[in-house]
């Protein structure tokens, strides 16, 4: 970890905290964005079932980890470690606003300390370049690769596996 954070650019206003009520509105429009859907690999949820989600999988089940990101008092997104599919994975959702600040990378290496098991997995779709980017920077390695079949709403997607082994 040391060398990643040699790579860092210092962004002392970006910290995570706990999860507020107020924070799922901006989420919601985070996730609503036609880009990051498109980079992400994933269609948007209407408003109802965003929340069914959240409040279902996310801020209410066991074993979830989830913090919002904050650069300075704004709410640029959230990051989140959870079990599925007998893995660790991580995961991480930014407003496109905040895209190419380095939030990301400083949030997921304030992230990564707090998730107490290893390995931990990240999915990532292949044309995602800056968060495979991210990713890498962070010790994690390419493990594998898949072609996810398409949803209503999304064509097959490639993606990487990737694995982080090493403590932070």
């Amino acid at each position: 970890m040391d060398n990643f954070q040699a790579k860092l650019k210092p962004n002392e206003a970006v910290r995570l905290r706990d999860v507020e009520a107020e924070d799922l509105p901006i989420f919601f429009r985070h996730q609503d964005c036609p880009t990051a859907n498109e980079m992400a690999g994933v269609a948007a949820r209407s408003w109802p079932n965003f929340q069914q989600h959240w409040r279902e999988n996310v801020l209410n089940q066991e074993g979830v980890l989830v913090k919002t990101i904050l650069e300075g008092s704004a709410v640029a997104g959230n990051v989140v470690s959870f079990e599925g599919n007998g893995k660790r994975l991580i995961g991480y959702w930014l407003g496109e606003e905040f895209w190419g600040r380095n939030i990301a990378s400083q949030a997921v290496f304030q992230f990564l300390p707090l998730v107490k098991e290893r390995p931990v997995f990240a999915y990532v779709a292949k044309h995602n370049l800056a968060s495979l980017r991210i990713l890498k920077k962070s010790g994690f390695q390419i493990l594998d690769e898949s072609v996810i079949p398409g949803t209503e709403g999304t064509s097959p997607i490639e993606e990487y596996l990737l694995i982080l082994t090493a403590s932070s």
